[in-house]
């Protein structure tokens, strides 16, 4: 399976958000880009990391385990899904 990953300036801007604790912005911004990228296992990450810092875990947990579901090795994802 080919996966399209969103690129790295946009992905990079989230990161810079999310690092300045505005996970609302964060967040907006993922949801904009997993819909062009929906198979990206990183963007489901970050927007898991954005949900859970905004203390939705329920949505967080969701988020995590799709992006396992795509890439059943991805580290990090199992790390913040623990």
């Amino acid at each position: 399976m080919s996966l399209k990953a969103a690129p790295k300036s946009e992905i990079d801007s989230i990161i810079t958000l999310f690092s300045n604790n505005n996970f609302q912005e964060a967040l907006k911004v993922s949801l904009f880009l997993i819909e062009k990228f929906p198979s990206d296992p990183l963007l489901l990450n970050i927007l898991g990391a954005c949900h859970a810092g905004l203390e939705d875990l329920h949505s967080a947990v969701k988020n995590y385990k799709k992006a396992i579901a795509i890439k059943s090795d991805y580290a990090k994802a199992h790390y913040n899904l623990g």
